[in-house]
């Protein structure tokens, strides 16, 4: 595999940045908020073109599936009420199936990077497919978070319709620091008597992309006119969806910072 230099980790904490409060040094992997990243939006496509392409034809089958999960929860016309609700089932469990695939490139992803990143030199982690499924593992937390952020955004649409644009960009993040936090220390506990939960995920989400909103923006209105045109080209997408959602994963470790000891989740955490 081709390596991906990933530059200096402009995260880590310098000299000049304001003082961690004890509530940052509680958890595990502490957030200063103040302290400058590396966006640079260019790079993240870069680097997602490169990841997918180390593993293309995994990622290509699964964008595969995800695009038939997809075409089949819009697909179907009835005549009948009787037909008509078994359509609204079908799609309605289909759609419930189509955010944790989504999901799957972050997590995939991010297992190869984290090594490259803090683990020993010259040993890579090889592509594993059941990584593009292990986001069913919190399904029920990650649902609760999409409907809270869904929520926030129409709430934001109703209230003069900018509301709603700034917490689409701010709250990007969210489901992605739930998938890489949620082991951690609570960031609003100090004493460790809880787990980092969906709250901390919004939270953190908004406040870190708040200072990055024109870039992050820039990033997701990209990524979306990406997507637009590909679709318009019908077999694109099978290289498009992996590409632009592994760029993620390096957005995220540019903004955020991927845990380097994080471990693969092997059993459910939706109790």
């Amino acid at each position: 595999m081709s390596e991906i230099s990933l530059g200096k980790n402009d995260w880590e904490p310098t000299d000049d940045d304001s003082a961690v409060t004890h509530a940052d040094q509680a958890f595990g992997m502490h957030f200063n908020f103040d302290e400058r990243r590396q966006v640079d939006i260019m790079t993240w496509l870069a680097r997602g073109w490169g990841l997918y392409k180390e593993n293309w034809a995994y990622y290509t089958i699964f964008a595969a599936v995800f695009m038939a999960v997809n075409w089949m929860s819009e697909f179907g016309e009835a005549g009948d009420p009787h037909e008509m609700m078994v359509w609204f089932g079908l799609e309605t469990g289909l759609s419930c199936l189509i955010w944790p695939l989504q999901l799957g490139y972050f997590v995939a992803g991010a297992h190869i990077v984290r090594h490259r990143v803090g683990g020993p030199v010259g040993i890579d982690v090889p592509f594993t497919t059941a990584n593009l499924f292990r986001p069913f593992y919190l399904y029920l937390p990650l649902f609760a978070l999409l409907l809270l952020v869904g929520l926030a955004v129409s709430l934001g649409f109703l209230l003069f319709i900018v509301p709603g644009f700034y917490l689409v960009v701010t709250l990007s993040f969210a489901p992605y620091l739930y998938l890489e936090n949620h082991h951690s220390v609570n960031y609003f506990d100090p004493l460790a008597t809880s787990s980092f939960g969906i709250i901390d995920a919004i939270t953190v989400s908004r406040r870190i992309v708040h200072n990055y909103f024109c870039k992050v923006f820039c990033f997701l209105f990209l990524l979306a006119v990406i997507n637009v045109i590909a679709d318009l080209l019908v077999v694109l997408p099978l290289i498009t969806i992996p590409v632009t959602c592994l760029s993620f994963v390096f957005a995220y470790h540019d903004l955020i910072g991927l845990m380097p000891h994080r471990g693969l989740d092997d059993r459910c955490f939706c109790c």
